[in-house]
């Protein structure tokens, strides 16, 4: 009865969790399939006490109870990956505004560093312009990725992260 419970508290969890707009359905944060193998573990701990045989129903308990926590945690952790995602793109939406300023800053010292002085003297730091251009051009589809994949259709939050840490190589 108690694993039964804990079984259904979790499913609570998780209507509760989609009723306030979590699809929970990426892959590591979906509870559903962990709930379902659960219920049928709780089958096979019945028709191992009704056969007598209380070593299989409490190895079934306890793969109840690890397939709860399992759910539970899945559930908590695509509520943390969201707020962690919500968080990360926000500040990476401000280090591209700090970005695109110091771009703009560099062309301007570039264009007068080729007016006004010879190319010997500045040549060390002419690639730097084109590095950070670069820099940008692979990690803009990254960052707008990550947007995509944690938006309302999709929520990928566990993706998403994954594509903001690969776009904060760059």
């Amino acid at each position: 009865e108690d694993c039964k419970r804990e079984i259904e508290s979790v499913a609570q969890h998780a209507k509760a969790t989609r009723d306030s707009g979590f699809l929970l359905t990426e892959q590591g944060g979906n509870p559903d399939p962990m709930l379902d193998s659960a219920r049928a573990a709780m089958e096979e701990v019945r028709g191992a006490l009704n056969a007598g045989n209380p070593g299989a129903a409490e190895a079934g308990l306890q793969t109840i109870r690890k397939l709860g926590n399992e759910a539970r945690d899945a559930i908590d952790a695509q509520v943390a990956a969201r707020d962690s995602c919500a968080a990360r793109i926000e500040e990476f939406e401000r280090l591209i505004k700090e970005h695109a300023t110091s771009v703009a800053r560099a062309t301007e010292c570039r264009e007068s560093l080729e007016r006004d002085y010879a190319q010997a003297s500045w040549e060390n730091v002419a690639g730097n312009l084109r590095l950070a251009e670069e820099a940008t051009a692979q990690f803009e589809p990254l960052f707008e990725q990550a947007k995509s994949a944690s938006g309302g259709d999709s929520q990928c939050y566990f993706h998403a992260l994954a594509l903001l840490d690969n776009a904060g190589e760059h």
